[in-house]
């Protein structure tokens, strides 16, 4: 399902703020990752997350994706057996994926409809208010500092002053004074933004 989701909607991920996630990951996680990554991208036939999956590792010594083929030798021997060769780089083994499974995933205008945030960031990827509606998602909607935010978005000051202003004229933003700097929250809309089918 992961693998999937990230070959449907892969041109609306930052790929640049996920390289930044993959860095931080240690261990199984960031072989779990650079397998999936992977994966998605032998369905996508281009190279989109080369720098997310540049920052991953694989697990060492080799073993089993999943918990439960760990608990006695003779599962693990099986998954050793049918592991695929993607699986066997990132030291997890498992069965190749064959065939994505779209008719499990929900539909983009689903999605938009329950989570405005994924419209916004599908109309402005890897634009500096993107980046800032990701930003304030992850901080619970509320409150982020201007600081704060330039720092994540990795942009000037210029430049997210102008995303915030337009942002905010938008309505999709407010912006609370606190002494001499901003706190920076998410409106929520009661309504999708744009009317979506159903």
């Amino acid at each position: 399902m992961a693998v999937t989701w990230l070959a449907e909607h892969h041109a609306v991920i930052d790929v640049n703020y996920l390289a930044k996630l993959a860095d931080k990951l240690r261990g199984r996680d960031s072989a779990r990752l650079g397998l999936i990554l992977e994966a998605a991208q032998g369905f996508i036939g281009e190279d989109v997350f080369g720098e997310a999956v540049a920052n991953c590792q694989p697990w060492e010594p080799p073993e089993p994706l999943f918990e439960v083929e760990r608990t006695s030798p003779g599962m693990v021997r099986l998954a050793e057996r049918s592991a695929s060769v993607l699986s066997r780089k990132w030291g997890l083994w498992t069965q190749p994926i064959e065939e994505l499974k779209h008719d499990a995933m929900r539909p983009s205008s689903w999605i938009a409809q329950n989570n405005p945030t994924f419209l916004l960031r599908s109309l402005l990827k890897n634009d500096v208010r993107s980046k800032v509606i990701t930003a304030l998602a992850e901080q619970g909607l509320s409150e982020v500092s201007e600081t704060d935010l330039t720092r994540r978005a990795g942009c000037t000051r210029r430049a997210m002053h102008l995303a915030l202003e337009n942002l905010e004229a938008a309505g999709l933003i407010v912006r609370q004074r606190h002494g001499r700097s901003y706190a920076i929250s998410l409106c929520q809309p009661r309504k999708p933004l744009l009317p979506v089918s159903r």
